[in-house]
Order: C-alpha cells, then sequence, then structure tokens
C-alpha cells in the first residue's frame, strides 16, 4: 500500500513539473 502512494506522489511531482513547464514556455 505504502509503494501505491509513493509511486502516486511521484507521478503527480513529475506531471506538475511537466505542467509548469510548458506553461513557462508559453
Amino acid at each position: 500500500m505504502l509503494y501505491l502512494i509513493w509511486a502516486f506522489g511521484v507521478f503527480a511531482a513529475c506531471g506538475f513539473a511537466v505542467y509548469m513547464t510548458q506553461k513557462l514556455d508559453k
């Protein structure tokens, strides 16, 4: 269960980073 939470956190962090990068690029 803890692994799922950790994986979700990493996925959310990566997605947020990509979202901010694209927003700053435009």
